[in-house]
């Protein structure tokens, strides 16, 4: 991918998830062995798009993975309404239950189009994606 590439993605800003289309940004990256050799405050964004037990603790591993790459991880839950089976062996572990995996100071945040019913030991954002393209 060249600095000086096209494309359309989500990015973070400080209180909302937004798109940038058409636009030069120098510094993303797709790829995980130059992202770990630069320099400088850096942000991974990373979105679940397959559901299911194993797919899920690769996703959370690589979750954990990017926390000590980066100065902050942001999750997009693409499919909020999931179940996976828990270490206990419940078969009926939710999003919650995945994102109280992580602890308070972790340096991760996580959105989706929904919004927790339960407690939850950090914030959940709601983003509207009903009209992204």
């Amino acid at each position: 991918m060249s600095n000086k590439q096209q494309f359309s993605n989500k990015f973070v800003g400080r209180d909302f998830l937004y798109w940038v289309k058409d636009k030069e940004v120098p510094n993303m990256f797709h790829d995980l062995q130059k992202f770990k050799k630069t320099t400088g405050k850096k942000i991974s964004y990373l979105t679940n798009f397959v559901l299911g037990d194993g797919a899920l603790e690769a996703f959370y591993n690589k979750i954990v993975e990017h926390q000590s790459l980066s100065d902050h991880v942001c999750v997009v839950f693409n499919e909020v309404g999931f179940y996976y089976t828990g270490a206990d062996g419940n078969p009926y572990h939710t999003t919650t239950d995945f994102i109280n995996k992580f602890n308070k100071n972790d340096n991760v945040t996580f959105f989706a189009n929904a919004i927790a019913q339960v407690e939850i030991n950090r914030p959940l954002h709601f983003i509207q994606k009903m009209f992204n393209p």
